[in-house]
């Protein structure tokens, strides 16, 4: 059973992503959700948080899940939001860290810890299969910004700053109405060239 991993700062960010929550659920796809809030951070202060408080508990939780394919925010946040940014920066630490342990543990075949049966099968899978992990950042294309901004359907700022989006040739991925730009595959980053098509599917 292949797994998606969602980090985002708070409960209610979930509904970005819902369509696509929806369509892997139905895939068969184990779907796990990490919000820092849950993790004892208070809303609106993610941002000062000291390095290494947000980035250990999400790395951890990637370890301990062995997702297929972890999605975030990208680094705008979506809206400016600094708990957001925040993050976005914590989870793209996070992953590097857990596929460099992926890699480690390919190299080595060595693997030591108390975690169950179930959880030793499906990391020796991803081992001898060299399936690699997959980073991916929900996101909005600057063109949709523009559009909403100038149809009056979003403000001109948002946290004190304007609206930015993405770069509509940076988008890797779209499912349904929501947008995504693949950021990193296991070790290597990602990056949209012009050969490149854009999929339907992570």
């Amino acid at each position: 059973m292949k797994k998606l991993l969602i980090v985002f700062a708070h409960p209610d960010d979930e509904m970005l992503v819902r369509g696509t929550i929806a369509r892997y659920k139905k895939m068969g796809w184990q779907i796990e959700l990490a919000f820092a809030t849950n993790f004892g951070h208070t809303e609106g202060k993610l941002s000062v948080l000291t390095p290494g408080t947000l980035e250990d508990p999400l790395y951890r939780a990637m370890e301990a899940a062995l997702p297929d394919a972890v999605i975030t925010f990208d680094k705008t946040g979506i809206n400016n939001d600094p708990d957001h940014i925040k993050v976005c920066y914590a989870t793209t630490y996070a992953f590097q860290k857990y596929v460099s342990w992926l890699e480690e543990l390919r190299k080595k075949f060595c693997i030591y810890g108390s975690y169950e049966e179930q959880w030793f099968r499906r990391l020796e899978a991803m081992i001898t299969k060299n399936e690699e992990p997959k980073l991916y950042y929900v996101c909005v294309p600057a063109s949709t910004v523009a559009r909403s901004v100038g149809r009056g359907e979003l403000s001109k700022e948002s946290f004190d700053k304007e609206w930015r989006g993405q770069p509509d040739d940076e988008i890797t991925t779209i499912i349904g109405h929501e947008y995504f730009i693949l950021r990193r595959e296991g070790t290597k980053e990602h990056f949209m060239g012009k050969n490149d098509s854009v999929r339907d599917q992570l």
